[in-house]
């Protein structure tokens, strides 16, 4: 992995991974819950969450209803809804457990590319002082390309994010150069803006995980692997919570998991704040590049944090904030 500061300052860290494009994880993903007996339903459009009036189930999630490819209307019953739908959540909204975030509001472009040059197996991450863009190889002679700039420039995408994403890139001479040759293979897919969170994950017979459940800033390249992880966080409770087949148990557990889920993320949502003030100020992010630089034990357990393979802990200690702050060794 390599970062690149806006003045030119790189630091990196190396490690063991594996490239996947987006599209073949969420198939293996998918195949494999076929595989454990999930049914599957495809173009089916989640609208809002249900609930059952009765004395047992007042207040409580029974489902979801939605529209199908043909416009017609329906209603999904479960005893646990679990909200896996994203940043902008309809099942968190909808139940009133999504809020914003105080965080500046940004949005993500995201393309893949073939032909850029320079690619190796680094990951990379360029930050400019109007945003920053994430570079990978994911095989096949494909790179994946996502970019995240503030919500201020989103006008301008709005007239076109092919064009705006090609203008962002070319308008930077050490990235234009990398894809003067470089051919756009994909859609430009826009997201954002990212500014939501959720207040619990949990509600009367529903739970959040993944981004519907707390977002990770997209520099932290840690939302999918958060995802996973959540999900693996999640199972045990809601196999629980189902065998019960009582809704106050079902409850209990559904309460429990939010907890859980809590403390298991709260150091990495502190590290992805950390970080994320650091970017969106170019001051800052050049002197930590510059101490990262200079100090590779640092940038190795920096960067091992992020990228989830090492305890959060290793970051948050005073003696870490304080090898950070000072000013680099010459």
């Amino acid at each position: 992995m390599m970062v690149r500061a806006p003045d030119g300052t790189r630091f990196g860290a190396r490690f063991v991974g594996l490239g996947v494009a987006r599209r073949d994880l969420d198939s293996i993903l998918l195949d494999h819950a076929r595989s454990a007996g999930v049914r599957v339903i495809e173009g089916f459009r989640v609208t809002t969450a249900h609930h059952e009036d009765t004395k047992v189930t007042k207040d409580r999630t029974s489902g979801v209803i939605g529209t199908d490819e043909a416009g017609a209307s329906s209603c999904l019953r479960a005893f646990v809804l679990i909200g896996a739908d994203g940043l902008r959540s309809i099942v968190a909204r909808r139940l009133g457990l999504s809020k914003r975030s105080r965080l500046p509001e940004r949005f993500a472009l995201v393309a893949h590319f073939s032909g850029v040059s320079g690619i190796t197996d680094q990951v990379e991450m360029h930050v400019e002082r109007d945003g920053y863009v994430g570079i990978a190889d994911i095989g096949g002679g494909r790179t994946s390309v996502a970019m995240v700039v503030p919500s201020s420039l989103m006008a301008d995408a709005k007239k076109g994010s092919e064009p705006f994403l090609l203008k962002w890139l070319t308008a930077h001479p050490h990235l234009a150069a990398r894809f003067a040759s470089a051919q756009l293979l994909t859609e430009v897919q826009a997201t954002g803006p990212f500014a939501s969170h959720a207040r619990r994950a949990w509600a009367p017979g529903a739970a959040l995980v993944g981004d519907a459940a707390g977002f990770f800033d997209p520099i932290t390249g840690q939302g999918v692997a958060a995802a996973l992880r959540g999900a693996a966080l999640l199972a045990p409770f809601v196999v629980r919570a189902v065998r019960s087949d009582d809704p106050e148990e079902a409850d209990r557990e559904l309460a429990e998991y939010s907890r859980a889920h809590d403390q298991a993320f709260r150091g990495q949502w502190l590290i992805d704040k950390l970080i994320a003030l650091v970017v969106a100020h170019p001051a800052l992010m050049n002197h930590a590049a510059h101490v990262l630089a200079a100090r590779q034990e640092l940038a190795d357990r920096l960067l091992g944090v992020t990228s989830g393979l090492r305890p959060t802990s290793e970051v948050l200690r005073p003696g870490f904030l304080f090898d950070l702050l000072r000013p680099a060794p010459r």
